[in-house]
């Protein structure tokens, strides 16, 4: 499938991608009771702010999976790395703004941009590691203290899952955990430092 001129989409059918998801221009807004389904080994390519599915994505399989989501023109895409578990099928959505949180143990703050929630269609999800997007956190003075915190209620209190590797900076970047993590919601935090 190739996603091209610019506007919004809405699928009002399910979609399953079996081969390639081209993001070139446009939107692609899936409705809460529709899905949109990346087959395992589906190759994903472009994406932007101009470009990516808003509404939850659901992915099959398990290693690597990239969710190419998006809201309020912020393409904000998430990956879950070596995931763990059999035959599972994986949604991911990203929603703004991030509710009021609680950081939990070892962090000192929350972002208050935005948030991701993961679903599991089908099969059994075990863990993964969670890499995130940073784009826009005023919240960050240094983006060597960012790390993944993972909650399971939404507004509920937030641990750190470390960051194996970061990179770009507060208005631009990405972070990876350090742990595998099987929560629900993330976000992105600040590790408190001793």
């Amino acid at each position: 499938l190739q996603l091209e001129g610019g506007g919004r989409k809405v699928f009002n059918s399910d979609i399953e991608i079996l081969s390639s998801l081209i993001l070139i221009s446009g939107v692609a807004e899936v409705p809460s009771d529709r899905s949109f389904l990346l087959r395992e080994g589906v190759s994903v390519s472009g994406g932007s702010d101009n470009a990516y599915i808003e509404g939850i994505l659901y992915a099959s399989g398990t290693g690597d999976l990239f969710f190419p989501v998006g809201r309020n023109g912020n393409y904000a895409p998430v990956e879950l790395l070596d995931v763990s578990g059999t035959s599972p099928v994986i949604g991911m959505t990203v929603s703004e703004p991030n509710p009021i949180s609680i950081p939990g143990s070892g962090l000192t703050d929350l972002s208050t941009e935005r948030y991701w929630r993961r679903e599991l269609l089908s099969g059994i999800f075990t863990d993964a590691q969670v890499k995130l997007t940073i784009k826009n956190e005023s919240f960050i003075s240094d983006v060597s203290d960012v790390v993944v915190a993972g909650a399971n209620s939404l507004g509920g209190e937030y641990t750190s899952f470390g960051q194996s590797a970061v990179t770009g900076d507060a208005n631009d970047g990405s972070v990876t955990s350090q742990q595998k993590s099987d929560n629900t919601f993330f976000t992105l935090g600040i590790e408190l430092n001793e």
